[in-house]
Protein backbone atom coordinates (compact mmCIF):
# COMPACT_ATOMS: atom_id res chain seq x y z
CA UNK A 1 0.00 0.00 0.00
CA UNK A 2 2.85 2.38 0.81
CA UNK A 3 4.33 1.84 -2.65
CA UNK A 4 0.92 2.60 -4.19
CA UNK A 5 0.52 5.91 -2.37
CA UNK A 6 4.17 7.01 -2.52
CA UNK A 7 5.71 5.40 -5.63
CA UNK A 8 8.75 7.69 -5.38
CA UNK A 9 9.64 5.86 -2.18
CA UNK A 10 9.63 8.97 -0.02
CA UNK A 11 7.07 10.93 1.94
CA UNK A 12 8.53 14.39 1.41
CA UNK A 13 7.80 14.77 -2.30
CA UNK A 14 4.96 17.18 -1.52
CA UNK A 15 6.93 19.36 0.87
CA UNK A 16 9.99 19.85 -1.32
CA UNK A 17 8.32 20.91 -4.57
CA UNK A 18 7.73 24.49 -5.64
CA UNK A 19 4.65 26.12 -4.08
CA UNK A 20 3.02 26.43 -7.51
CA UNK A 21 3.50 22.71 -8.18
CA UNK A 22 2.20 21.46 -4.81
CA UNK A 23 -1.44 21.21 -5.95
CA UNK A 24 -0.44 18.93 -8.83
CA UNK A 25 1.54 16.63 -6.54
CA UNK A 26 -1.26 16.52 -3.96
CA UNK A 27 -3.80 15.80 -6.68
CA UNK A 28 -1.72 12.81 -7.79
CA UNK A 29 -1.71 11.63 -4.17
CA UNK A 30 -5.51 11.95 -4.05
CA UNK A 31 -5.83 9.88 -7.23
CA UNK A 32 -3.61 7.20 -5.67
CA UNK A 33 -5.78 7.18 -2.54
CA UNK A 34 -8.87 6.76 -4.71
CA UNK A 35 -7.21 3.83 -6.45
CA UNK A 36 -7.21 1.95 -3.12
CA UNK A 37 -10.96 1.48 -3.47
CA UNK A 38 -14.01 2.81 -1.66
CA UNK A 39 -13.72 0.18 1.08
CA UNK A 40 -10.28 1.39 2.19
CA UNK A 41 -10.20 3.73 5.24
CA UNK A 42 -7.99 6.26 3.43
CA UNK A 43 -10.37 6.58 0.49
CA UNK A 44 -12.34 9.39 2.17
CA UNK A 45 -9.24 11.55 2.39
CA UNK A 46 -9.06 11.83 -1.41
CA UNK A 47 -12.13 14.08 -1.62
CA UNK A 48 -10.79 16.34 1.13
CA UNK A 49 -7.40 16.55 -0.60
CA UNK A 50 -9.08 17.50 -3.88
CA UNK A 51 -11.01 20.29 -2.13
CA UNK A 52 -7.75 21.56 -0.64
CA UNK A 53 -6.09 21.37 -4.06
CA UNK A 54 -8.85 23.51 -5.58
CA UNK A 55 -8.56 26.04 -2.75
CA UNK A 56 -4.79 26.12 -3.14
CA UNK A 57 -5.02 26.70 -6.89
CA UNK A 58 -7.47 29.54 -6.34
CA UNK A 59 -5.17 31.10 -3.75
CA UNK A 60 -2.17 30.81 -6.08
CA UNK A 61 -4.17 32.41 -8.90
CA UNK A 62 -5.26 35.24 -6.59
CA UNK A 63 -1.68 35.78 -5.46
CA UNK A 64 -0.42 35.86 -9.04
CA UNK A 65 -3.15 38.34 -9.99
CA UNK A 66 -2.34 40.55 -7.00
CA UNK A 67 1.38 40.56 -7.80
CA UNK A 68 0.60 41.46 -11.42
CA UNK A 69 -1.68 44.31 -10.36
CA UNK A 70 0.91 45.60 -7.90
CA UNK A 71 3.68 45.60 -10.51
CA UNK A 72 1.35 47.35 -12.95
CA UNK A 73 0.50 50.01 -10.35
CA UNK A 74 4.20 50.53 -9.57
CA UNK A 75 4.96 51.02 -13.27
CA UNK A 76 2.07 53.48 -13.64
CA UNK A 77 3.33 55.39 -10.61
CA UNK A 78 6.83 55.64 -12.08
CA UNK A 79 5.39 56.92 -15.35
CA UNK A 80 3.29 59.51 -13.49
CA UNK A 81 6.31 60.65 -11.47
CA UNK A 82 8.34 61.09 -14.64
CA UNK A 83 5.54 63.10 -16.26
CA UNK A 84 5.27 65.27 -13.15
CA UNK A 85 9.02 65.95 -13.11
CA UNK A 86 9.00 66.85 -16.80
CA UNK A 87 6.04 69.18 -16.40
CA UNK A 88 7.65 70.84 -13.35
CA UNK A 89 10.80 71.44 -15.38
CA UNK A 90 8.82 72.86 -18.31
CA UNK A 91 6.90 75.17 -15.98
CA UNK A 92 10.15 76.35 -14.38
CA UNK A 93 11.75 77.02 -17.77
CA UNK A 94 8.68 78.93 -18.95
CA UNK A 95 8.63 81.00 -15.74
CA UNK A 96 12.33 81.69 -16.10
CA UNK A 97 11.83 82.82 -19.68
CA UNK A 98 8.88 85.12 -18.91
CA UNK A 99 9.60 86.28 -15.33
CA UNK A 100 13.37 86.06 -15.08
CA UNK A 101 15.68 83.79 -13.18
CA UNK A 102 15.34 85.28 -9.66
CA UNK A 103 11.55 85.22 -9.58
CA UNK A 104 11.44 81.75 -11.18
CA UNK A 105 13.83 80.45 -8.49
CA UNK A 106 11.46 81.74 -5.78
CA UNK A 107 8.40 80.24 -7.49
CA UNK A 108 10.09 76.90 -8.16
CA UNK A 109 12.49 76.07 -5.34
CA UNK A 110 14.90 73.16 -5.71
CA UNK A 111 13.21 69.92 -4.72
CA UNK A 112 15.35 67.54 -2.69
CA UNK A 113 15.81 63.97 -3.86
CA UNK A 114 14.64 62.42 -0.57
CA UNK A 115 11.76 60.01 -0.85
CA UNK A 116 8.66 60.22 1.31
CA UNK A 117 9.68 57.08 3.22
CA UNK A 118 12.87 58.81 4.41
CA UNK A 119 10.99 61.88 5.65
CA UNK A 120 10.83 61.62 9.49
CA UNK A 121 7.68 63.79 9.60
CA UNK A 122 5.79 61.59 7.15
CA UNK A 123 3.26 59.15 8.65
CA UNK A 124 4.43 55.55 8.64
CA UNK A 125 2.23 52.64 7.47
Amino acid sequence: MLATIFPEGRFSAITVVNRNQEPDVVEKLAVRLESLGAAHPLYGLAAELKRKVDASRQAIAALTQTITERKKAEAEEEIAQLALRRQYELNYLEARRTLGRDLAERLFPRVSGRSVAEDPTAPQD
